[in-house]
């Protein structure tokens, strides 16, 4: 996903605002999280569009496990929200 269709886009999406487990803010960082992630995927070699990448016993961490990290999104239940927030309009 190009970060400039996603900042046009995260106007008309529905980002959760809060995590429901924990009630810690998530919406702040969803641009964040995209941009963070198009540089890690980039950083390592990867297309930008490249949504599968599949894990092994030697796999280190992905970019988008990476980008959770150093936005501080430690939780489960956060970092639940982010990976699988599916844009719907």
């Amino acid at each position: 996903m190009d970060i400039d269709n996603a900042i046009e886009q995260t106007i008309k999406m529905i980002i959760p605002i809060r995590c429901v487990s924990c009630n810690n803010v998530l919406a702040g960082k969803w641009l964040a999280y995209l941009k963070k992630v198009e540089e890690l995927k980039k950083k390592d070699g990867r297309p930008a569009g490249d949504e599968m990448q599949y894990l092994t016993q030697t796999t280190t961490k992905t970019a988008e496990g990476r980008a959770l990290d150093e936005l501080g999104l430690v939780r489960t239940c956060c970092r639940r929200h982010m990976l699988t927030h599916v844009d719907l309009i």
